[in-house]
């Protein structure tokens, strides 16, 4: 029984990795979306820095990088969220067993994780990266962006749970 409590926890974990990529969607001007603040490494996505062309005062040359940064980083985060979806399906088969085989449970359970582990690396590769191609100005600028409005998030998070 354990076993299978272990599995289920290694499925949520790869909903939420899969989950945490960036959206496939291009991002929206003031649209944090999912997985954007500075926790879910908004930086680390240039979809997002991409939609605040205007307020970063992005020079043609840094417009282009970036897209040329958003498209590489949409195509591995596709392959990876494959990837773990694949695994997540392994797991799953493996578990419906009568007699699940615990070492390969353990070593699907290590590829999830190895996995994920690209997907966080992604995100900070693209995070430096994104910080190479602008200026320090534009960068700090940025960091404030994002902090301002994951605070308005929060807040207007706390605003709700009182209704």
């Amino acid at each position: 029984m354990k076993k299978f409590y272990f599995a289920v926890v290694l499925i949520f974990l790869a909903a939420s990795i899969t989950f945490a990529a960036p959206p496939p969607e291009p991002a929206k001007p003031g649209d944090m979306g999912q997985g954007m603040h500075m926790g879910g490494f908004g930086i680390g996505n240039p979809e997002m820095v991409m939609g605040l062309v205007d307020e970063l005062k992005l020079t043609s040359e840094e417009i282009k990088e970036l897209q040329d940064l958003e498209s590489a980083s949409a195509k591995d985060a596709v392959k990876i969220r494959s990837d773990i979806e694949l695994v997540s399906i392994d797991i799953k088969d493996e578990m419906r067993k009568d007699n699940p085989d615990e070492s390969k449970i353990d070593a699907l359970a290590d590829k999830l994780s190895a996995t994920g582990s690209k997907m966080l690396k992604l995100r900070l590769s693209n995070m430096l990266k994104t910080k190479k191609i602008l200026t320090k100005e534009q960068f700090d600028k940025l960091i404030t962006i994002i902090e301002s409005r994951e605070k308005h998030k929060n807040f207007m998070k706390e605003e709700n749970k009182g209704k």
